[in-house]
Formats: C-alpha cells, structure tokens, sequence
C-alpha cells in the first residue's frame, strides 16, 4: 500500500495549496477569537498597523520576577504583513519559557 501513496513532498505541497488562509478585516485587526487565550485571558497588549505585542498580564508578572531575560528575533517565520517576529523568554523556575511575543 505504501507504494501507491504520494510522495510525502507532493503531499506537503497538496496541504499547502489546499490550506485556507483567515480572512483580514477590513481594517487590518485581528479577528475578536485570535485577541483571547483559550482561558479568556486578553493576549494583546498593542495592536496598530504596524505592531502587534502578544502576551497576557499573568504573563508581564512572571515576566517581572525573572531574573535573565532572552530576547530572540527572526525574519524567516513571519506573517506576510509584518518584517520580524520577536519574543521575550523569561528563566522561570529553571525554565525558559516565551512570555512576549512581537510582530514588526
């Protein structure tokens, strides 16, 4: 049977075409579902045409109480409408864990 299945490449480039990309707003803002963490919590704490800074307040706490903080950026993986993603990680616990994350 394996050999009559598709290529994992080819069946990669099937899923690709055939995923739906969400529908902008008019105004360019973020869809209401995306503005919530699954707990109901607001995770954004700016939003303009130009920046989005996603994280909740539970998040800045611990974020405050972190002693070494790790700042990572990058361009490759990044919505089409913005430059760079960045993200603040916080050693929480013997942890690093992403508290902030930014598209520019």
């Amino acid at each position: 049977a394996a050999g009559q299945l598709p290529r994992t490449d080819t069946l990669q480039k099937t899923i690709r075409r055939q995923r739906q990309t969400p529908k902008a707003s008019p105004d360019n803002r973020l869809p209401d579902h995306l503005k919530q963490t699954t707990r109901g919590d607001n995770f954004i704490l700016h939003e303009d045409d130009k920046l989005i800074i996603y994280t909740t307040t539970s998040n800045l706490s611990v974020l405050k109480t972190c002693k070494h903080w790790f700042a990572d950026g990058t361009f490759k993986v990044c919505p089409d409408d913005f430059y760079q993603m960045f993200t603040l990680h916080g050693l929480f616990k013997s942890q690093v864990i992403p508290l902030v994350y930014g598209l520019l």
